[in-house]
């Protein structure tokens, strides 16, 4: 769920901005690098996801749940010794990623990308969900599907996500309202 090796090679993934008055890191990948990945195989997709999630989850309790964020960010830190994990952040929505950066890529990287993804939505999903309940077991304010329930009340939460049904990030978006309806 939460492993060390991910988190490190998340906090080395490329810097675009750092933002000193509010210490927020912000990253992006460029084509480049995305193919870079993509060549490095199927636990690259897994990896890119991992991020996404890390980034949702950060976006999801600072906005829904702001009283436990410092917490959460200390405990990382305390846990994993990743300092300030959850200031770094993708630069863009969660659809931006999944749904349209890989369109710019080679029909190969584009169908690897999209078919592997589409095999592992549920796992994706689920990993989103596991970050939600590892902490909802530290710390008694984080309920995830109440977490959840009032993010998906949001436009500011569901504007991350594509309206379009096929796309990856929309049945992202279901499964997880999915969890939080049961």
């Amino acid at each position: 769920m939460i492993d060390k090796k991910y988190l490190d090679e998340y906090m080395s993934l490329p810097e675009t901005r750092r933002w000193v008055n509010i210490d927020k890191r912000e990253w992006r990948i460029s084509n480049f690098k995305f193919e870079e990945f993509l060549n490095s195989g199927q636990s690259k997709i897994d990896f890119i996801w991992f991020s996404l999630n890390i980034n949702l989850f950060s976006k999801t309790i600072y906005n829904f749940c702001p009283e436990c964020y410092t917490y959460c960010n200390d405990y990382i830190y305390w846990k994993f010794g990743n300092k300030d994990l959850l200031k770094y952040i993708y630069s863009g929505k969660y659809s931006e990623f999944v749904d349209e950066k890989h369109k710019n890529l080679s029909i190969d990287h584009q169908n690897l990308f999209f078919s592997h993804s589409s095999k592992n939505i549920e796992k994706y999903s689920n990993h989103f969900i596991e970050l939600l309940k590892y902490f909802e077991n530290e710390i008694p304010e984080i309920d995830s599907k109440k977490i959840i329930k009032k993010a998906v009340d949001s436009y500011f939460f569901l504007e991350e996500f594509s309206k379009n049904d096929e796309d990856l990030s929309n049945i992202f978006l279901n499964k997880i309202i999915n969890y939080a309806s049961n």
